[in-house]
């Protein structure tokens, strides 16, 4: 794996040693901490069941799931993005998303193991939550 990095370091043109040794050590890290928030089957539709009663829905043909908010006016919806990037940088996870005035479109999943996982079920409650503030 760290030949994998110091090559993909060199392949993003990453010019100092600090550099690829500080990606080198956050990639693991990264690596280490989702292991954790991997989901078992019966873990997943557990989860998909229980975000499908606040309006979450299976994507076909993906192993992520989707939503769609809407707000009063883009100034709300705008507010609710903003709340959702701080948490997204503070877990290293961001969502896909799609903005059009009052609403928004969310496609959560975790590519590192190309699915939903521990993450997305905490940022889709976490989206619940602030919608309804």
């Amino acid at each position: 794996m760290l030949h994998f990095i110091s090559h993909r370091c060199r392949q993003l043109s990453l010019v100092s040693s600090y550099s690829c040794r500080n990606f080198a050590s956050t990639r693991l890290a990264m690596t280490s901490r989702s292991q954790d928030d991997k989901l078992t089957s019966q873990q997943r539709c557990n989860a998909v069941a229980e975000l499908s009663v606040t309006g979450w829905s299976d994507v076909e043909g993906r192993d992520a799931v989707f939503k769609e908010f809407s707000f009063g006016n883009f100034n709300q919806a705008f507010g609710f993005m903003t709340r959702v990037a701080l948490l997204a940088e503070k877990l290293d996870h961001h969502p896909e998303w799609f903005n059009v005035y009052n609403k928004v479109r969310v496609t959560l999943a975790t590519h590192e193991f190309g699915g939903v996982s521990q993450r997305d079920v905490k940022m889709a409650k976490f989206m619940d939550k602030v919608a309804r503030e």
